[in-house]
């Protein structure tokens, strides 16, 4: 499609020059068909209560004529807002209004000869999309006339906050001491583990504990980490977690590799002050307003509706 800025219009004609490009011509060819779908499916809703029309002086000025059909001034308005927005006329010039012309004019064309070679079925199904898209825009224009959402107030604003400080930083991280074996294990192996580490929650020296095992044979690791550690085991987060500090894991076995684990401490690492983040929370909060509102809105039509539902 044609686009037109302050400073160039783009012509809707095929650039060779793109030919020398390493996209070529294929590259320049997507564009231009990605430009006509869009013309394509904004006549395939203007052109059902536009067909043949002759327009009337004072009304509707008619700028084109394709087999009859005609393009009016108000078809060059639309096309103008959906692709460059709703101050998009002011950045045209003449010159590039009548490119736009020159887009609209081809989308029309093309589009009236795809709509004759539609089989019954196709065309029941285009039918449908135009129908449902213009459903959208009425009930658009509905919402906007209708429903006025309740302002974020600074009380929701709080709420939010305390609710989701780990989004904004907060977080509570545990240390914690582990030992954990290396390598494959034998029942042997295994079964020394299990024993040592039966009353692990006793033990207050673990390193020392880790030495002792390593002297018979048991390729025991004793290691110090926080949960904020990324490549952590999901399921030793878990058992983690789940653990009071001072507190001590049982025995278990991760991928066929011992582990236990104290929690030795938690450190709460405070979250972004709120005066920083509230615009952000307002944010979040505003479409869950509009979303309220929305409701409220289509709980009072449907009130006054007659609903069946069919089996």
């Amino acid at each position: 499609m044609c686009i037109a800025t302050q400073q160039a219009v783009c012509r809707p004609e095929f650039d060779f020059r793109a030919a020398r490009r390493p996209e070529g011509r294929a590259g320049e060819l997507t564009r231009t068909l990605k430009g006509l779908m869009v013309l394509l499916f904004v006549f395939s809703v203007l052109a059902c209560g536009n067909r043949g029309t002759k327009g009337s002086a004072g009304e509707d000025k008619v700028l084109a004529r394709i087999n009859g059909s005609a393009i009016t001034q108000l078809d060059l308005n639309l096309s103008i807002e959906s692709t460059l927005g709703s101050q998009g006329g002011a950045m045209l010039d003449d010159k590039g209004r009548h490119s736009l012309l020159e887009s609209l004019v081809a989308a029309r064309a093309i589009a009236q000869v795809q709509e004759k070679a539609l089989s019954p079925e196709q065309n029941k199904a285009l039918e449908k999309k135009v129908a449902a898209y213009r459903e959208q825009l009425l009930v658009k224009m509905y919402l906007a006339k209708n429903t006025q959402s309740e302002p974020v107030t600074q009380q929701m604003v709080q709420e939010y906050y305390d609710g989701h400080l780990e989004q904004f930083g907060g977080a509570t991280v545990r240390a914690f001491e582990m030992i954990t074996t290396q390598g494959a294990m034998t029942d042997a192996v295994r079964d020394q583990l299990l024993s040592a580490m039966t009353d692990a929650s006793k033990i207050s020296d673990w390193p020392a504990a880790v030495e002792r095992l390593k002297k018979k044979g048991v390729p025991a690791v004793y290691s110090k980490a926080s949960s904020d550690v990324k490549i952590l085991e999901p399921k030793l987060r878990e058992i983690i977690a789940k653990l009071s500090a001072g507190q001590t894991s049982d025995p278990t076995f991760i991928s066929g590799q011992f582990y236990i684990v104290r929690v030795t401490g938690d450190t709460r690492i405070a979250a972004r002050p709120l005066n920083e983040v509230s615009s952000e929370i307002r944010k979040i909060l505003l479409p869950v307003q509009l979303k309220k509102a929305t409701k409220q809105a289509s709980d009072q039509v449907l009130g006054k509706a007659k609903v069946e539902y069919t089996k």
